[in-house]
């Protein structure tokens, strides 16, 4: 008969590759945020040091609160933001301790992290447009007051 078969083939064969990368999505995760709950059957890792400038869960347990990101995409994209996050805090750090200018022979110049931290906020503020964090549900009014609205053929009167 036909090639029929190859398509099915070519089908699992993208099943398993990404339900692979899930995992390996996954297991990042858990190495990144190991108080997080990611999968039920996921180990944690136990061996890796807390960051020391940052709560590495801050971001992650705020935003996780107020939205509840559950798809795979969405926890990668904050995952990403997190990490973002904890690089700017290391970059303002080191801006910090150096001077936002350097004095080198040819004059006083700009400290060159402060266009990577600049970079690095830019990400995230795109970041969290992109997962639509930034957009707060608007809250009703209320009733209308007492004299809005038909009020009858009499009201005239």
């Amino acid at each position: 008969m036909g090639g029929g078969g190859r398509f099915f083939q070519d089908q699992a064969t993208l099943r398993a590759r990404w339900r692979l990368r899930v995992v390996e999505i996954k297991k990042r995760l858990v190495r990144k945020f190991p108080e997080q709950k990611v999968g039920a059957a996921m180990a944690r890792n136990p061996g890796k040091p807390p960051l020391t400038i940052v709560d590495p869960a801050s971001l992650w347990n705020a935003v996780q609160s107020a939205y509840r990101i559950d798809d795979v995409g969405g926890i990668e994209l904050l995952a990403q933001v997190c990490a973002a996050q904890d690089r700017v805090e290391a970059l303002a750090e080191a801006i910090n301790r150096d001077g936002e200018t350097l004095h080198t022979r040819n004059g006083p110049k700009a400290h060159p992290a402060l266009r990577d931290e600049l970079a690095c906020r830019a990400f995230i503020v795109r970041t969290l447009e992109r997962l639509g964090l930034n957009v707060e549900t608007i809250k009703p009014m209320g009733r209308p007051s007492y004299g809005f609205g038909w009020k009858g053929r009499d009201a005239d009167e």
